[in-house]
């Protein structure tokens, strides 16, 4: 019969493997893909992380609007954007107002005192207000003098003496138009 070894240790020498350079190259790229692995999933957890909240807060905030959109009253809001409508047209007619007062001053500092200025109205065309009036004066040479005097104002345009004739009262009358530019009118 044959012998049973009863030892576990060898006999013959093991020969040992070598490790050269490949085996550390190894571990140092698994190393690297270990830790660019484990950044991936902390990364992908944060954002997932992030967008939860980020619901939550949305979710907060469209309830907590809503709450206060009732106590605010859709009366109340109808009423603000009534009365901004109305500030908005009022704020239009302002500005856009004519201040016919500013005629009666250009009247009064070009006309001369033996002329006499009546029947005035006044018509808006785009740019311009149109005046139109009836007037007066002693003689022809007043009337002369006068439209002169109009004619040197800047501020007055478009002049045209009409329909100058003696009066039954006495004097030379006459029909006057001419424009003045609206921004000088304006009210602002």
């Amino acid at each position: 019969m044959a012998e049973i070894q009863a030892s576990f240790i060898p006999k013959k020498d093991i020969k040992r493997r070598s490790r050269g350079g490949s085996g550390f190259s190894v571990n140092i790229f698994l190393l690297i893909a270990v830790v660019i692995f484990l950044t991936a999933i902390f990364a992908a957890l944060g954002v997932f992380l992030l967008e939860k909240k980020t619901e939550a807060d949305i979710a907060q905030a469209s309830a907590e609007l809503e709450k206060e959109k009732d106590n605010f009253g859709l009366g109340a809001i109808q009423e603000f954007i009534l009365a901004s409508n109305r500030l908005q047209a009022t704020d239009e007619i302002i500005n856009n107002h004519i201040n016919v007062s500013e005629v009666f001053r250009l009247l009064e500092s070009d006309t001369l005192t033996e002329v006499v200025i009546s029947n005035f109205s006044f018509r808006t065309e785009q740019d311009k207000v149109v005046i139109t009036a009836r007037g007066s004066a002693p003689t022809y040479e007043h009337v002369a003098v006068q439209s002169q005097t109009y004619g040197e104002n800047n501020k007055i345009g478009d002049l045209i003496l009409s329909d100058v004739d003696q009066s039954r009262e006495g004097g030379v009358a006459f029909n006057i138009s001419f424009s003045v530019d609206k921004t000088y009118l304006l009210a602002n």
